[in-house]
């Protein structure tokens, strides 16, 4: 029973974040004022958008079980490197609670997979 509890929370809770996350545009984009997005820093596999595409892994906000946002500033995702200096300047830790402002937008990759992305503001 709990964890069937845990499966209708957590959908539920994915799907008030999509409609919250969200008015649709016919470019498949997502766009809504700037707010305050609570979540555990995570690193996730790197959406395809060129080609060729450069394989690596990118940080994202974990909201829940089955949400990221993947993080983007000034236009780019933030690479993950086992060196990385943006965790070093931050003084975070993959798995560390965040709150980050910013625009949730959805964007399509080259394989026709949505993400759903943090623009920080």
């Amino acid at each position: 029973m709990t964890k069937i509890r845990h499966f209708l929370t957590g959908t539920l809770f994915f799907m008030a974040l999509t409609l919250a996350c969200a008015e649709k545009e016919s470019t498949e984009r997502v766009v809504v004022e700037p707010r305050i997005y609570d979540g555990l820093l995570e690193i996730v596999s790197e959406p395809r958008m060129e080609d060729p595409c450069m394989p690596g892994m990118v940080f994202s906000l974990s909201l829940c079980e089955d949400s990221n946002l993947i993080i983007v500033q000034d236009g780019h995702f933030i690479r993950w490197h086992s060196n990385n200096t943006a965790v070093d300047r931050f003084a975070v830790e993959i798995g560390d609670s965040l709150s980050l402002n910013g625009i949730c937008e959805e964007i399509v990759d080259l394989n026709n997979k949505k993400h759903l992305t943090l623009k920080l503001q």
